[in-house]
C-alpha cells in the first residue's frame, strides 16, 4: 500500500479506503453469496472478512493520522514566540 497524495491532494489512504468500500467488498461479497461449491463458498468467505479487516486498518490508519496531525498542531508552538 503505498502512502502519500492523490494528484487532487486527497490522501491516497482514503481512496484506498473508498475503494474497497464501493467496489471490492460488495464484487466480493456477491461472489461469496452466489457461489455453490463449499470449498469456494468458504475461500470466499474468508475473502470477505479479509476485506473487512482491511477497511477496519484503514479507518484505524486514518484515525491514527489524525490525531496525531492534531497532536503536531497543539504541540506547535504560538506564532511569533522566538526561542530565547
Amino acid at each position: 500500500m503505498t502512502y502519500g497524495r492523490h494528484p487532487g491532494g486527497i490522501p491516497q489512504l482514503y481512496l484506498s479506503m473508498l475503494k474497497y468500500v464501493t467496489v471490492v467488498l460488495p464484487y466480493r461479497a456477491l461472489r461469496w453469496t452466489l457461489d455453490f461449491n463449499p470449498k469456494q463458498r468458504f475461500y470466499r468467505k474468508c475473502r470477505v472478512w479479509m476485506t473487512l479487516g482491511a477497511i477496519r486498518e484503514f479507518f484505524s490508519l486514518a484515525h491514527a493520522n489524525s490525531r496525531r496531525g492534531a497532536a503536531e498542531l497543539t504541540n506547535q508552538p504560538p506564532t511569533g514566540c522566538e526561542n530565547e
